[in-house]
């Protein structure tokens, strides 16, 4: 079997270390494609991550030996800068990785377990084996896998045997067990449901990299990141536990909670807020897919140019750099980061921001509400701007989109598009996002000349 490269044990000690950026993911999804060898190297290290997550350090006769014979095989086969360290050890359960699609090939994947029922935009599915799927359509029957929605405009409803419905939206990642039971590990993105009773022997459960739901029957969206997981519950009662260390409540209708890897608080659940119209996006803090850099950063690097090119000597840089550090954390830009949009099909150059992450009042579009945003581009193109809504009472509701031409002046753009203007982007949805909850903003373009960077959002109401 060809041994990995340097780069890819990188890659894959990154992955289930989560500390992966995007740039190396999708360059590890493009390998494990290419090459059946790394499928299967990565399969065993996931299927040994699968097992640590779900018997936690409480190993049956049959797993030990199993998990024995499979750390010593790893040992012999990589390199002296293995990640079988303790650390690895105690993070292993928070772990949820995108490839334990692979694990399930251990199992019987031949079951249909739910149905596609609409879906919008490149999503694509990962099978056990490594096929990749990107011609899903209403109809198709899924078994278990990895299912992606990859751009910020895409989405994928299905619909399981007992008439449970999940929405999975913009840039997600799902894993689908291809069990009876009804498991889904949310690696990052969001995820709306709507959940017919369960027994309470067998619920349904979604785990994320920093939580582990139990739903017995309700109506919920969560936003999944590898640091936080935060759950907003709209019917019905969820079980949140954190994973960090074993808290767990209970987040009843109306209420949410966050659980986040560095917080050693008591789990809290707090009642949603009073609906609000207008919103002013901090890029610093909600910012989801981006690369952020502070007014500071920014300012640091023109100086250093300045120096370097002999414009500016280095005590006047100091000076210029000290007068100016009494800015606001939350000034600078939010460049795009490059997203692969379909395998083989190009990128597109992506910003995007949560309005729920950083806001306990859900955000309603109001008659006459209009987008202002400002930012630089370096080249003329045309750029995406979208968002994305639920119903005021739960469950995904859609999206919507308005492209314009942006111009490079060398001047910052300052743009205002009224939220009538975008074009819902959904079929069978809403037409109109008047009186809809907003989660997300984003915008994108294809061309990486743009150099497009976002320095303010706000929704505004007359």
């Amino acid at each position: 079997m060809k041994e990995m490269s340097s780069q890819e044990q990188e890659w894959i000690d990154a992955y289930l270390n989560g500390t992966i950026d995007p740039e190396d993911f999708n360059a590890l999804q493009d390998s494990m494609m290419a090459s059946p060898a790394l499928r299967s190297v990565m399969r065993r290290y996931l299927s040994l991550d699968y097992h640590l997550q779900n018997d936690a350090g409480e190993l049956d006769s049959a797993t030990a030996p199993w998990l024995e014979r499979e750390e010593e095989q790893y040992r012999t086969k990589t390199t002296d800068r293995m990640f079988w360290r303790p650390s690895f050890w105690a993070a292993a359960a928070a772990v949820v990785v995108l490839g334990a699609t692979l694990v399930f090939s251990l199992r019987d994947s031949k079951a249909d377990i739910a149905t596609i029922t609409a879906i919008h935009g490149p999503v694509q599915l990962t099978s056990s084996d490594g096929q990749v799927r990107g011609d899903l359509e209403v109809g198709t029957v899924l078994n278990g896998g990895l299912l992606e929605s990859l751009l910020p405009a895409s989405w994928v409803e299905f619909v399981f045997k007992d008439g449970s419905k999940v929405t999975v939206s913009g840039q997600s990642t799902l894993m689908l067990s291809s069990s009876d039971r009804k498991e889904l590990h949310l690696r990052q993105g969001s995820l709306s449901a709507k959940v017919v009773a369960q027994s309470e022997s067998t619920p349904m459960v979604v785990h994320t990299q920093t939580a582990k739901l139990d739903v017995l029957g309700t109506q919920f969206h969560v936003d999944a990141e590898s640091t936080s997981t935060k759950l907003i519950v709209n019917e019905g009662l969820v079980r949140m536990k954190r994973l960090a260390d074993g808290s767990d409540a209970d987040v009843s209708a109306g209420s949410q909670a966050t659980a986040a890897a560095d917080d050693n608080r008591e789990l809290e659940v707090v009642p949603r807020g009073k609906a609000k119209q207008m919103w002013r996006g901090n890029l610093a803090e909600e910012a989801i897919y981006g690369k952020w850099s502070s007014g500071l950063e920014a300012l640091a690097t023109k100086l250093k140019k300045a120096v370097a090119s002999g414009k500016m000597s280095e005590d006047a840089a100091m000076a210029k750099y000290k007068a100016t550090a009494n800015f606001a954390v939350s000034d600078g830009l939010l460049k795009t980061r490059s997203k692969i949009a379909e395998h083989g099909k190009g990128s597109e150059h992506i910003v995007m921001v949560s309005l729920s992450k950083g806001n306990d009042s859900p955000i309603i579009v109001a008659a006459g509400a209009r987008f202002r945003i400002r930012g630089t581009i370096q080249a003329d193109a045309p750029v995406t701007f979208g968002f994305t809504t639920q119903h005021p009472s739960g469950g995904y509701a859609g999206k919507y989109v308005s492209t314009q031409t942006l111009k490079a002046s060398g001047d910052e753009f300052d743009l205002e598009l009224p939220v009538a203007d975008f074009q819902a982007v959904h079929r069978g949805g809403e037409h109109s996002a008047l009186g809809m909850e907003i989660s997300d903003w984003w915008c994108s373009t294809s061309q990486h000349e743009a150099d497009l960077e976002i320095t303010h959002v706000e929704l505004l109401v007359p």
